[in-house]
């Protein structure tokens, strides 16, 4: 993950103007959830970039707010990445970028951009991960981001796998087969 971050930034200040940015938003709060999900949905989407346009991981709070939670520098600790390869709003320029022609958008949660920058940004917006009033299967009130990330991720993984399976068997005679013949 350090490393993916170090290539992100590295891209961001070398040639932003010239790569498309698909921009991941993250929640309101750098908690370990938001961090852990914004970094692991724009990973994933970097996997699956094939335009080779840059996939970049944006917390949504200033930098300058507050310090980051002590459970979030410690969760950052055991996966080893060092606090200074996030991102903040304050480094990527969304509406710039918006304006160009260079920016999509993923918003980890609903509700991150104050009305006036949902308004100039909402023809940039692919999807919003994580609604309000989605719940995980524990249902105890509190949903949780990092679950209905890694939830997509398994559900696309499963259908990668399925479709690649029922083409191996259905061109053997296998999944294409008449049933009860």
């Amino acid at each position: 993950m350090e490393e993916y971050l170090r290539r992100v930034q590295s891209r961001l200040g070398a040639g932003a103007a010239e790569d498309h940015v698909h921009a991941v938003l993250g929640g309101p709060e750098p908690d370990v959830d938001t961090v852990a999900a914004t970094l692991c949905i724009a990973l994933h989407l970097s996997q699956k970039e094939t335009s080779g346009g840059v996939c970049v991981p944006v917390l949504c709070r200033r930098r300058s707010d507050d310090v980051l939670p002590g459970e979030t520098v410690r969760y950052l600790r055991r996966v080893n990445i060092r606090e200074s390869l996030l991102l903040w709003k304050e480094d990527v320029d969304l509406v710039k970028l918006h304006q160009t022609g260079k920016l999509s958008l993923t918003l980890l949660r609903d509700g991150l951009l104050d009305s006036s920058e949902y308004h100039t940004l909402e023809s940039s917006i692919l999807r919003v991960v994580h609604h309000d009033g989605q719940q995980d299967a524990g249902d105890d009130g509190a949903p949780s981001a990092v679950t209905t990330v890694a939830g997509e991720i398994l559900q696309e993984a499963a259908e990668h796998i399925g479709a690649a399976l029922g083409e191996t068997l259905g061109g053997e005679g296998g999944a294409g087969a008449p049933q009860g013949e």
